[in-house]
């Protein structure tokens, strides 16, 4: 068994970044998912659910609304760590924005008649969040199903327009392996076989190309408890604003003034 799936299949922590199978399920399930992230009340204030059509109009809301949401959120995190943009709740800046990438093949699960070597590597240069990336054809990114961390190694699940489905694992250079990359000769990577044997020797090398560790990085707090962390600005930007609607909610649904005036 290769190093990499041992990570994927024994896994000693993993970080669910984004999952479509989350937005799946059972009218109680929606019900769940709204409350466990605050959205149950804006749901039924900007739905304005009946009985006729309560499960129908959760099941819409979850799809239209949350998963587009999250998945902008979420997914957008990693574009903008890997090239140094603001995270929407950490103040963590990458240093590393401007390195190029490595991505690996670890897994295809496809009927697809190519080479499915999974030792297969990809490098992609520095191009502010793969937006110029040009893959070869049939390799291109496609429709993103899972976004995981497993002991700092970051995995993606996605299906190609080509109907190929596959597991990814993402890394980006340290400034070592970048420079070492670009001062190849462009003959290298003319030639298939000697293209393949540095790009893996640069996977393998910790110093080159180590894993992301984006949730350690960016996100600390999940891995230390919380009297050990301290929250980011965002995070108590966020708390702030949450605190205040609530407030101001709970002021527009019982105002204070009819209270009082119920207490003479």
């Amino acid at each position: 068994m290769t190093n990499d799936k041992q990570h994927m299949e024994q896994p000693q922590y993993q970080h669910i970044i984004y999952d479509n199978k989350r937005y799946e399920g059972t009218t109680e399930h929606y019900e769940h998912l709204l409350k466990e992230i605050e959205w149950y009340d804006i749901f039924l204030d900007q739905e304005q659910p009946t009985s006729e059509n309560y499960d129908t109009a959760i099941r819409n809301f979850i799809l239209n609304e949350v998963e587009p949401h999250e998945y902008n959120r979420d997914v957008g995190d990693i574009g903008a760590f890997l090239r140094g943009d603001d995270l929407s709740l950490s103040d963590y800046f990458n240093p590393h924005f401007h390195n190029g990438l490595l991505i690996k093949h670890v897994e295809w699960e496809s009927t697809w008649r190519w080479n499915m070597d999974t030792s297969t590597i990809t490098y992609i240069p520095y191009n502010h969040a793969l937006e110029d990336y040009d893959p070869p054809e049939g390799m291109e990114f496609g429709k993103l199903y899972k976004l995981w961390e497993t002991d700092g190694h970051l995995y993606a699940y996605d299906k190609t327009s080509t109907g190929i489905t596959r597991t990814l694992e993402v890394r980006q250079l340290t400034p070592q392996g970048n420079d070492d990359i670009l001062s190849q000769s462009s003959s290298l990577f003319r030639n298939k076989e000697q293209c393949i044997h540095y790009l893996r020797t640069l996977w393998d090398d910790p110093v080159m190309c180590p894993p992301l560790n984006y949730i350690e990085r960016a996100y600390p707090s999940i891995y230390h408890t919380p009297e050990e962390r301290q929250p980011s600005l965002k995070e108590t930007a966020r708390d702030t604003y949450y605190a205040a609607s609530a407030l101001d909610n709970a002021e527009k649904t019982n105002p204070s003034h009819i209270y009082k005036e119920k207490q003479k």
